[in-house]
This record gives structure tokens, C-alpha cells and sequence, in this order.
């Protein structure tokens, strides 16, 4: 069929890209399509995967197995065809710069209005040229056959499969979408690579040679402190950019590991506690510790939920509460929405709105606007712990503070 209209440099056709497979339309339907005209065919490939478990850091495999199919696809010329919101993309997106492979990026619209939108302005999608925006099919409005696979769920999923002419298969969960979706594609363009099951690194730790027990100070003893805990980072260190730590995963780099005791390694080379403004209401960044007891934390030791992480963690610091009163130590003030609304910026970043089913003034918090510089604080003012003893002997090499185990730390 002839282009229905043109602007420009493209076409919208219900005809797919040359570069498509032949078949797509059996898989998808009848639909438009709007990409650059006068483009050279080229094979394309798709990678695609199940949905992968977290935290990706332990995904090193799955990475490998992406990193090799992307090699291969940049070596042989072959066009890598992805699509927003499915597995693969950010991961493929984020490695094309580094092995500079062709890229297509499907931009898929099941919605009419959103369609008629976006083809007014066409250039804010496709920047690269084998960029594709889908429009929805043309029998949208007619009743849903469950054995028609274009009336199926997951358009992204399908379009990015059904257009490719070979299609590599990472991961697959039982009884997925995704499987039903590969029984309609010929058996000799799919392939299914072998990934490893993750496995735990063993680590080799440097024999420690104690020098005796370590004395506590005063501050301990005296409870006149306050606690820091770290947390797993599944995802980049705050100063880090999320691509940079992508391709160190793609590139198995171990310092792509962002584990809660690789959070406190950070932490002891650096010298530095870097403020976080997730959780902070506002999103002004703070560093933030708490009064409670560490002999209480494994009491206080919990899930959130819809936070996606544990609070009163076995991984942290204690730090004299007289040094942190001289690097702008505020404690945290707790009530309603309303009462926030009536306080001046400064003071907003020492509020936390404690409304709904938990009661957040059990963590007891103070804050410190911005980093932490610990290079200012004596060896008698911090007390590193980890979870497990044997680490806590590794720290000890590199850290000028007394490092002990929490299980330690809690019976003196």
C-alpha cells in the first residue's frame, strides 16, 4: 500500500518498515506506521528477557549473556530493534554508546488521541534513524478474539518480537506472555541462550591479627551517640549517573556491586556520608541518623514495603553526638501535613509528617543538611560494625576508626 501521508522525511504507511520481518502483520494486524523514508534494509535482532529479580547487582550472568548478544550485533552489523517499558531496553540503551551497534527504538500507541498527537510532531521520538513510532491497529474497535494474537495484551512485547527478523531469548518464567508470543515466530529465528543461575562470590579475607579488644569510648558507654545504618543500593551511588553503573554490570565489574557492606566500604574510603533526598519530604538532601539504641535495632529491624527497604540495618556507624552537634545536628520534629505547610523551608528539612499506618517518630531521627565530611572527626569519634565478624576484620585494615561486628557492638 502506497504512504497514506508524508511530512517531511516521513512516512506514514501502513506498511511496515523495510526492515521489519515479512510476517509482522499476521502478529499484530493492520496498523500505521511513521519512520524516515529511504533507509537501507538491514537484519534486525531483538533481545528479550522475563521480567529479571533484584537486586540486578547479583544478575551478573544475565548481563554477560545482554553484553555478548550486543558484541555480536555490533560486529556483524545487524540492527538491535528494542521498545520502552520491556526488560532489555534501558540495559541495551545504555551500552549503545560504548559498542556503538545500530539501535531502533519502537515507539508503540494502542491510543488514538495519543497517536493523532504524537504525528504532529514526529521528531520528539525518532532521533535515530531506524526510530519507529506503531500507531493502533485499525480494528481496535472491533471485539476481541482471544485466538487473533493482535488483539492480545502487552503490545510492546508483541510488536518488538513480531518485528524482528531473529530474536534472542535471555530468561523466560514459566507460563509467561512472552512464551506464548515465541510459538508464533518460526523456530529457526529464535534463539535461546544459556544464562548461569547467579552465584554468591567467595571472598578471600586478609588474615587479621588482633591487637587486643578494642576500648570503647565514653560516648558509647554513655549512650551519648547516634546511629547510621546502610542499606543495599540497587541502583547507582547518589553521585553516580545510572548508565555509568549499568554498563559497569554489563562490564562484571565487582565494583558494580552496591551490597550494604559495599555501601559502608564507599563510605570508609570516601570519608564522606553523601546526603539522600528520596525519603526526605521535599526532597532536600540530608544525611539522617538515629537515637534509638543499637542494642534495640534488631527489635526495630523491619520491612517497608513502599519503601522497598529495611530499616535497622546490621551495617553502619555510631558517631559521638557532640561531634555531630558541631556539623549542624538538628533533631527531627514530627506531625501533619498541614504543620509542614507552615514552616519555612529551612525548617522542613528537620519535619517528617507522620500521618498514616506507621508511626515513623520510632525512629527517633536527627538530621544534617547535606554530606557528612567524617575526615573531620577524630579515630575516637565513629565506631564502624558490620554484620558478620569476618568483615568487620577485613574493614579494619583500611579504616583508621575502630570497626567491630553488631553482635559485638550490642553485648558491651
Amino acid at each position: 500500500m502506497p504512504p497514506i501521508a508524508q511530512q517531511q522525511s516521513y512516512n506514514i504507511t501502513f506498511d511496515p518498515p523495510p526492515w521489519f520481518a515479512p510476517s509482522i502483520g499476521n502478529a499484530i494486524g493492520k496498523r500505521p506506521y511513521l519512520y524516515r523514508g529511504e533507509l537501507p534494509s538491514i537484519q534486525s535482532r531483538a533481545i528479550i528477557s522475563s521480567r529479571l529479580k533484584h537486586p540486578l547487582y547479583e544478575q551478573i550472568p544475565w548481563f554477560a549473556a545482554l553484553n555478548e548478544c550486543l558484541a555480536q550485533a555490533s560486529q556483524q552489523t545487524q540492527l538491535i530493534l528494542t521498545t520502552p517499558q520491556t526488560t532489555t531496553h534501558e540495559f541495551i540503551q545504555a551500552r549503545q554508546r560504548k559498542l556503538a551497534f545500530t539501535l531502533g527504538t519502537i515507539h508503540c500507541y494502542s491510543n488514538p488521541t495519543k497517536w493523532a498527537a504524537i504525528i504532529n510532531k514526529p521528531q520528539s521520538k525518532l532521533s535515530a534513524p531506524y526510530d519507529v513510532l506503531a500507531g493502533p491497529s485499525v480494528n481496535a474497535t472491533t471485539p476481541a478474539n482471544k485466538n487473533n494474537l493482535s488483539n492480545r495484551p502487552a503490545l510492546r512485547d508483541r510488536i518488538l518480537i513480531a518485528s524482528a527478523n531473529i530474536v534472542d531469548v535471555l530468561q523466560l518464567r514459566n507460563n509467561s506472555l512472552l512464551t506464548a508470543l515465541l510459538h508464533n515466530k518460526p523456530t529457526d529465528h529464535v534463539r535461546y541462550l544459556q544464562v548461569k543461575t547467579p552465584t554468591t562470590r567467595v571472598v578471600n579475607f586478609k588474615p587479621f591479627n588482633s591487637t587486643g579488644t578494642i576500648a570503647l569510648p565514653e560516648w558509647f558507654t554513655c549512650a551519648n551517640y547516634l546511629g547510621h545504618w546502610t542499606r543495599d543500593c540497587d541502583g547507582p551511588w547518589p553521585d553516580e549517573t545510572r548508565q555509568h553503573w549499568i554498563n559497569q554490570l554489563l562490564d562484571e565489574l565487582p565494583q558494580s556491586n552496591h551490597a550494604a557492606l559495599n555501601t559502608l566500604r564507599r563510605i570508609i574510603a570516601s570519608k564522606t556520608l553523601t546526603a539522600a533526598s528520596k525519603t526526605i519530604h521535599g526532597e532536600l538532601p540530608m544525611t539522617c541518623f538515629t537515637r534509638v539504641p543499637i542494642t534495640q535495632w534488631s527489635t526495630n529491624h523491619v520491612y517497608r514495603p513502599h519503601l522497598q527497604r529495611w530499616d535497622f540495618c546490621p551495617d553502619g556507624l555510631l558517631i559521638n553526638r557532640d561531634w555531630l552537634q558541631t556539623q549542624g545536628l538538628r533533631a527531627v520534629s514530627y506531625g501533619t501535613q498541614q504543620q509542614y505547610s507552615t514552616l519555612s523551608t529551612d525548617d522542613r528539612r528537620y519535619f517528617q509528617i507522620n500521618e498514616g499506618s506507621i508511626d515513623w517518630r520510632v525512629e527517633q531521627e536527627e538530621r544534617v543538611a547535606g554530606d557528612v565530611d567524617l575526615c573531620r572527626a577524630t579515630s575516637g569519634d565513629i565506631i564502624f560494625f558490620t554484620e558478620h565478624q569476618a568483615d568487620a576484620q577485613q574493614l579494619q585494615a583500611s579504616c583508621r576508626w575502630p570497626v567491630m561486628s553488631f553482635d559485638e557492638l550490642c553485648r558491651n
